[in-house]
């Protein structure tokens, strides 16, 4: 940011100076150069989520004024293998919490297939956006289709700017991480997200079931459960995905395996350049240290 301000400052001393000479052409170039450097701001400056590598998704919100997410959790069962095992993008099925404005931490239990290799994993991690971080979990479990999967986060009893992430296949103990805020998010964590994420190459690359359901959802705000009314979003939607609020508690996220695309090949120009540096190329094990 100090880059852009030097930048930013220069230009505009640059520019007082040749109005000031009378150099009306530089004038109208440098105005232009300066316009392009404030969009660049702004754009940077609004960088939070829904992201745009969200397909489609779920969320519930809390009004600042009446607390704080405390607790969510829910189960799902691991859908079926996809028919072809790449081009999938490594897409990712899982609920967070996040502040009202989507620029603090989102914090995130993930089941993800692509993520280590042609099968199914989870962890837990957490994008973010005050310092743009990813961190994970270092453990990594690998699941299978039919699987049920039981998950939680929790704000920690003892801290209220820590968040305990559990994931785990029913029956096994869970991959438990811990996570702190980062000290420059002052905006408390108040929106709930249920998410598909990652827009695959093609199609094919999604599990054939062509289905996921979130079920027993318990949200929690200030300690006690409350019965969240969900809004539907499409992001930036592929293969014909959606996501359908069963009632309070259950969540039906839905996509076609066979949906014709961008092209006759059923394929999709994915651009992730603009994606967060997420799960497809973790990086930064281990959630409980600050960046």
């Amino acid at each position: 940011l100090s880059r852009r301000c030097s930048c930013s400052c220069r230009l505009w001393l640059l520019l007082l100076l040749l109005c000031r000479l009378n150099y009306t052409i530089m004038c109208k170039l440098v105005i232009s150069a300066m316009l392009c450097v404030l969009s660049w701001h702004l754009k940077g400056a609004s960088a939070n989520d829904p992201a745009s590598s969200w397909l489609t998704y779920a969320s519930f919100s809390v009004p600042a004024s009446s607390g704080v997410i405390t607790r969510v959790s829910t189960t799902w069962t691991i859908p079926t293998m996809p028919a072809v095992p790449f081009g999938s993008n490594a897409p990712g099925w899982w609920f967070g919490v996040q502040t009202a404005g989507g620029n603090g931490a989102l914090i995130q239990p993930i089941m993800a297939y692509g993520y280590q290799g042609s099968k199914f994993s989870i962890f837990n991690g957490v994008f973010d956006w005050t310092d743009e971080s990813w961190r994970t979990s270092p453990e990594v479990q690998t699941v299978k289709p039919g699987e049920n999967i039981i998950s939680e986060l929790a704000m920690s009893p003892s801290d209220t700017r820590t968040y305990v992430m559990k994931i785990a296949k029913e029956g096994n103990e869970p991959i438990t991480t811990p996570f702190t805020l980062n000290k420059r998010q002052t905006d408390p964590e108040t929106v709930v997200y249920f998410v598909l994420e990652h827009q695959p190459i093609t199609c094919k690359a999604y599990p054939t079931s062509e289905k996921l359901t979130f079920r027993n959802i318990t949200v929690e705000v200030n300690g006690k459960v409350v019965t969240p009314t969900w809004e539907i979003h499409q992001e930036v939607p592929a293969c014909n995905s959606r996501a359908e609020a069963v009632d309070a508690q259950t969540l039906e996220f839905t996509w076609s395996t066979k949906w014709r695309g961008a092209s006759d090949e059923n394929n999709y120009d994915v651009d992730t350049s603009a994606w967060p540096r997420k799960w497809w190329s973790a990086e930064q094990p281990g959630v409980t240290e600050e960046a």
